[in-house]
């Protein structure tokens, strides 16, 4: 990928300095290796994508594909947006259902609404109790056993017992 060329779309900016001005909002990761990747020192400043050594975002491609080699070098070359893509083949857009929370007012007349969405999963709290389930059945069948195996090697002691005597 070339990421020096500059982009119209940018307004004649490269994608290096586009990535360069976009990771200026992430001042929590300022303090990491990665500022010195991406920036360089004061010694040795990166102005561009082709001058960063390890780790280049210039080597990076595709691991596979099912379409053929970019012929262009542009990784997105078949992608097809979803503006392009004809209204019949989209799928149908999905919406959350809408809530309404009762104010601290008087509440006599508000009435929470909730329209249940349709559900292909089943809801977090039945995982977990398929999980609690398994787990109890797990803990059960290790006290049997344990329980079987303290019976048998009691029986065992006894024998032996009478044997000698």
């Amino acid at each position: 990928m070339d990421y020096d060329t500059p982009l119209d779309f940018f307004g004649g900016r490269t994608a290096y300095q586009m990535s360069v001005e976009g990771y200026g909002c992430h001042n929590s990761q300022h303090w990491t290796w990665f500022t010195r990747w991406l920036l360089g020192t004061d010694e040795a400043p990166i102005t561009a994508a082709s001058q960063i050594g390890k780790y280049s975002p210039c080597e990076f491609g595709l691991y596979r594909t099912i379409v053929g080699d970019d012929a262009a070098g542009d990784m997105f070359e078949h992608v097809t947006l979803r503006r392009d893509i004809p209204p019949e083949t989209q799928p149908p857009e999905t919406t959350l259902p809408e809530t309404t929370v009762p104010s601290t007012e008087d509440t006599s007349d508000a009435v929470a609404t909730s329209s249940a969405p349709n559900r292909t999963t089943p809801p977090k709290s039945s995982i977990y109790v398929v999980f609690i389930a398994i787990a109890a059945a797990f803990v059960i069948a290790v006290i049997a056993i344990t329980l079987v195996n303290m019976s048998d090697n009691s029986r065992g002691r006894h024998a032996k017992r009478r044997r000698r005597r």
